[in-house]
C-alpha cells in the first residue's frame, strides 16, 4: 500500500516537473528534478529524451553524458552506457569533477 502511494506522489511530482520542464527547460535545477523522477518511475525513454534534448541546448556536457550513460545502464545497455561514460570523460579529461559525476 505504501508503495502504491508513493508512486501516486511521485507521478504527480513528475506531472508538475514535465509541465515547468515545457516552458523552462533552460533551468537545470527544473531538468535535474524531473530527470530523477522519471528514473525513479523507471521512465526511461522519457528520460533519455529529455537528456538528449539537454545535451543539444546546454553546455553542461559531462554531467549530461553522464546521465545517458545511466539511462542506457537502467535500460539494460551496459555497453553503450559504459561507452557514453567515456565519450563523457573525453570532453573534459582534466576535469577532476569529471571522474566523480561519471
Amino acid at each position: 500500500m505504501q508503495k502504491k502511494h508513493r508512486n501516486k506522489i511521485l507521478e504527480e511530482a513528475e506531472k508538475i516537473y514535465s509541465e515547468l520542464y515545457n516552458t523552462q527547460f533552460n533551468n537545470y535545477q527544473i531538468y535535474n528534478s524531473l530527470f530523477q523522477f522519471q528514473l525513479k518511475l523507471k521512465k526511461y525513454a522519457e528520460a533519455k529524451k529529455i537528456v538528449e534534448h539537454q545535451i543539444q541546448i546546454s553546455n553542461n556536457k559531462v554531467n549530461l553524458y553522464g546521465d545517458l550513460g545511466s539511462v542506457y545502464f537502467l535500460m539494460g545497455d551496459e555497453k553503450l552506457a559504459a561507452q557514453t561514460w567515456n565519450d563523457a570523460l573525453k570532453l573534459e579529461p582534466e576535469n577532476p569533477f569529471a571522474f566523480r559525476t561519471i
